[in-house]
């Protein structure tokens, strides 16, 4: 990568953005950049509050991410003074591309655990890989772990294609599921995209079902599958590994989440794939220490646990893997997370929802939309409502907490859930 020395960033506050532009930092670079949150702040990175086109001066080149309008006065101004303009997932390509081996990790559900397990398999092993993650690891306390050149683990997303940018030596696939229907239309272009993300990667990590080429599978008839899965002392996952139908070994896995044990088998397969020693494997996995803001415990007494969960699947799993659990009254608060994916899934939404034995709705977190009829925070209510006589809904956190604590007793579970400000609302629960 031809290194400029002055980047500037719009909406460098993003969990990627930031990442990528700490990563630029610590390589040389200047990276200043714009962000409308008032609470952004990166160290050794001057940050502009308002997007202002006055901003772009004495640039090489500016970043954008996919939560940007094209009609942002700085992206603007750039291409005004015909200063290079390049998306999040172009510079991620670029950068990556000088690691000899580029872990990327897709799917609808689970890449940031999975990133994560990964990244902590190969830290256990000694290999100092650099990580690009998307969300806070609770084993490295940032996005982002800056290590050797040799391994690059990151995160491929998959909406707008940005992942199609990547050449990875090792490309895993979780799950293909509809969802960003905003930008997809269909599940069609969905498969056609994932094929594409997999065409793009010399092997593939995969579920059988999936039929990539060139691919190692777990799970269901597949090379790594998990049999003889019990509880351990620690009321913690213990399961055996079979790896092409033969004993690979016992482990434990530091979660009370059971899909978790699908993203440990990626992640097993990714390690045997780059020959690493099975015994570093079960020890980060037992240790695992996950990424806040997924099945994250807030507190213990009562039980608070927040997770980012913003997909009916994901919902699903995170309510479905508590309550089995722990067998105690769910409490649920979600606040929806655009109103597209709202609109899209308000069925399935609802359906999940009705599994909360007491459900607190709050107002819909926008991001970058517009409200759309019939599929706010609001209308998930009045659908539930008549359902179950215990939904509330709130359009703040305020008054949403003041009604929780009501109800939050030692012997029932509060789940925190939603990828908007929800986050906001544990600090008050600790």
């Amino acid at each position: 990568m031809n290194k400029t020395k002055r980047y500037f960033f719009v909406g460098v506050g993003g969990v990627s953005m930031c990442a990528l532009a700490k990563l630029l930092t610590h390589n040389g670079n200047i990276v200043v950049g714009s962000d409308s949150n008032p609470e952004t702040k990166i160290s050794g990175i001057k940050v502009f509050h308002e997007h202002n086109a006055e901003n772009v001066k004495d640039i090489d080149c500016l970043v954008y991410n996919n939560a940007i309008a094209e009609t942002n006065p700085e992206i603007l101004e750039a291409k005004k003074l015909n200063i290079p303009v390049m998306s999040r997932a172009e510079l991620l390509a670029e950068i990556a591309s000088e690691y000899k081996y580029l872990i990327s990790v897709s799917g609808m559900h689970g890449k940031t655990t999975t990133t994560e397990m990964i990244a902590e398999v190969f830290l256990e092993a000694g290999l100092e890989p650099t990580v690009h993650i998307g969300g806070i690891s609770n084993c490295f306390k940032s996005n982002l772990y800056i290590g050797k050149k040799k391994f690059f683990i990151t995160e491929a997303c998959e909406y707008k294609d940005s992942f199609l940018t990547l050449k990875s030596g090792v490309g895993v696939v979780l799950n293909i599921e509809p969802e960003h229907l905003d930008y997809f239309k269909n599940f069609e272009n969905i498969k056609k995209s994932f094929e594409k993300f997999a065409n793009n990667s010399k092997k593939i990590i995969s579920q059988k079902k999936y039929n990539f080429n060139n691919s190692i599978n777990y799970g269901e008839n597949g090379n790594f599958i998990a049999k003889n899965i019990k509880i351990n002392e620690n009321k913690l996952f213990n399961f055996d590994i079979y790896k092409n139908n033969k004993l690979f070994g016992n482990f434990n896995l530091n979660s009370i989440a059971e899909h978790n044990i699908e993203n440990a088998l990626a992640c097993t397969a990714v390690c045997d794939y780059f020959k690493i020693n099975k015994k570093h494997i079960k020890e980060a996995l037992e240790n695992f220490k996950g990424v806040k803001r997924r099945m994250e415990f807030v507190n213990t007494s009562p039980i608070v646990i927040h997770d980012y969960a913003h997909h009916p699947t994901e919902l699903n799993a995170t309510i479905s893997a508590v309550k089995k659990h722990y067998k105690k009254e769910i409490l649920v608060v979600f606040q929806p997370h655009t109103f597209t994916r709202t609109k899209a899934f308000f069925k399935d939404f609802v359906k999940v929802l009705l599994k909360a034995d007491k459900l607190f709705l709050i107002k819909t977190y926008s991001a970058r939309e517009e409200e759309i009829e019939g599929a706010t925070a609001k209308d998930l209510f009045e659908k539930t409502k008549p359902q179950k006589l215990d939904t509330y809904y709130f359009e703040d956190f305020i008054s949403a907490q003041t009604e929780i604590k009501k109800h939050l007793k030692s012997n029932n579970i509060l789940l925190i859930l939603g990828a908007g400000d929800i986050d906001k609302m544990c600090e008050n629960f600790k």
